[in-house]
This record gives C-alpha cells, structure tokens and sequence, in this order.
C-alpha cells in the first residue's frame, strides 16, 4: 500500500483534526462519529486501496497510449483500449458501492447523521 494514502485514511480514523488553509481537514469526515464508526467507515475506506486494481489500469492506460501513438490512428482498437480502462473504473466504483452499503448498515442512526453532517460540505472527489 502507498504510504501517503495509508496515511491519508489512518488520519480518516484518528478523528477530527484542525482546518488547514480554511479549507476542511482529513479527519473531519468522521467528525462526530463514535469509535465504532470511525473503525467501520475507516475499514470501509481501506477497502478502496486496491493496488492491483491500480496497476491494471496503469496497464491499461499504458495500452491506450500505445494505440494513440499509432499512426495511422485505429479507432477500434482506441475505443476497446478506452473501454478496457472504463471497465476497470466501473469495477472500482462497484466495489466502492458495495463497501459503502456494508459499512453504513453497520452504522447507528446517530454515526450515519454525524457522517452525513461532516461530508455534506466536504469537497467532491476529483
């Protein structure tokens, strides 16, 4: 696992932490949150560090560059290379899904508000 995003998702877990540059910090997703849910959303969150996943579509995004390169351009062959990269983005947004639905059955009424509270004005992902 790489050490930024390890460390990305242990501060997730060790709760609230100060704003930096007015913005809003890492810990404050679970701001609010018991102990309990901060474990279930942080093993949750870990679930998303799927390095093979990410290799893959390094992989696949290396082939799509090799197509782009050909000259001349095959449209085919760039679409399956596009749609190969897209299956393995689908996969991890599936699987992002399904973690998230686990971990919030799991979660007591009052973890899902605190949850909902902190994230509703956390930025969107890039």
């Amino acid at each position: 696992m790489r050490p930024f995003i390890l460390a990305t998702v242990l501060a997730l877990a060790a709760g609230p932490a100060p704003a930096q540059s007015g913005g809003k910090a890492v810990g404050d997703l679970f701001r609010g949150m018991s102990a309990e849910g901060r474990r279930i959303m942080t093993e949750a969150h870990l679930g998303a560090l799927d390095e093979d996943r990410r290799r893959a579509f390094e992989a696949a995004r290396a082939r799509t560059f090799d197509v782009v390169l050909r000259d001349p351009l095959d449209e085919a062959a760039l679409r399956a290379a596009l749609d190969a990269e897209a299956e393995i983005l689908k996969a991890g947004t599936d699987a992002r899904r399904d973690r998230l639905i686990a971990a919030f059955v799991k979660l007591s009424p009052a973890d899902r508000r605190a949850y909902v509270a902190a994230s509703r004005n956390a930025p969107a992902p890039r």
